[in-house]
C-alpha cells in the first residue's frame, strides 16, 4: 500500500506547497500595495 500511496501523497504535498506559495505571494502583494494591516509594520519596526 505504501508504494501506491507514496506518489499520491507527494503529488498532494506539491499541490499544497504551490497553493501556499501563491497565497503567501498574494498576501505580501496586498500588504505592499494596500498597507492597511499594521501588524506587518509593527513586525518590521521591531
Amino acid at each position: 500500500m505504501n508504494k501506491l500511496l507514496a506518489p499520491e501523497s507527494l503529488h498532494w504535498i506539491g499541490v499544497l506547497m504551490c497553493i501556499t506559495i501563491v497565497i503567501n505571494n498574494l498576501i505580501l502583494y496586498n500588504c505592499n500595495v494596500k498597507p492597511k494591516s499594521t501588524h506587518t509594520d509593527v513586525e518590521i519596526d521591531f
